[in-house]
């Protein structure tokens, strides 16, 4: 839980860690910790799991961690309650069996990264170099704003970010839950560049620049 330093009494269900070391695991339903060096050994949910450098682990409330070994770890977390993305947003609804059908209608997010697991995807989420500089960047503009709370509208810049980056993790994590879904490399070098870049200026000649092709095959190719 973070005080607000501008508003007496305001206490927001959020936490982080600079500098994570697992010894003291927070109570808020979505956890995400990013491993920026070294590497971390878990028993995670009864199976032995190796978290290394530029890898995200996103976990669930019902997920059970326990630290087997580590070495030379630098890692930073983030923790929220699902409240501080939406007041709507409560623990009970995001874990009900109909939140994806309701949370269409209402323009939540998905929360995937999260919630969902399958043979492909345990909670550990390798980062390819540009999508882990991005989460890094990302993941510090988000802990300067929690941490420094530098003017009264410090919660909405970091919400706002934090919206911004799980739309990209929630793409990123549906490549490994779903890999059949890009069936050409091209298709997902173009949209992880998106993805990335998605405040900036895009266009189709650009992208053909970028990635060395022509309108006629990117366009074939995203049919």
């Amino acid at each position: 839980m973070i005080y607000c330093r501008h508003c007496s009494g305001r206490k927001l269900p959020i936490s982080y860690c600079l500098k994570e070391d697992f010894s003291t695991l927070p109570v808020y339903s979505m956890r995400m910790y990013f491993i920026t060096s070294g590497y971390i050994l878990l028993l995670l949910n009864g199976e032995r799991c190796y978290v290394g450098s530029n890898a995200l682990l996103c976990l669930q409330p019902s997920d059970t961690l326990h630290i087997l070994a580590q070495s030379q770890l630098k890692a930073q977390s983030l923790c929220f309650a699902p409240e501080f993305l939406n007041v709507s947003l409560k623990e009970a609804f995001v874990l009900s069996p109909d939140f994806d059908i309701q949370r269409r209608n209402m323009d939540y997010p998905r929360l995937n990264m999260f919630l969902n697991r399958n043979l492909y995807y345990n909670g550990v989420l390798p980062l390819l170099p540009q999508a882990s500089q991005y989460v890094h960047q990302s993941l510090m503009s988000i802990l300067y704003q929690l941490d420094k709370q530098p003017d009264p509208r410090w919660s909405c810049r970091a919400r706002a970010l934090l919206f911004r980056l799980l739309d990209m993790i929630e793409f990123e994590s549906n490549r490994l839950m779903n890999p059949d879904s890009i069936h050409h490399p091209l298709v997902g070098e173009v949209l992880e560049y998106i993805h990335l870049h998605i405040g900036e200026e895009l266009s189709v000649p650009l992208l053909c620049k970028l990635f060395h092709t022509n309108h006629t095959t990117l366009n074939q190719k995203f049919r």
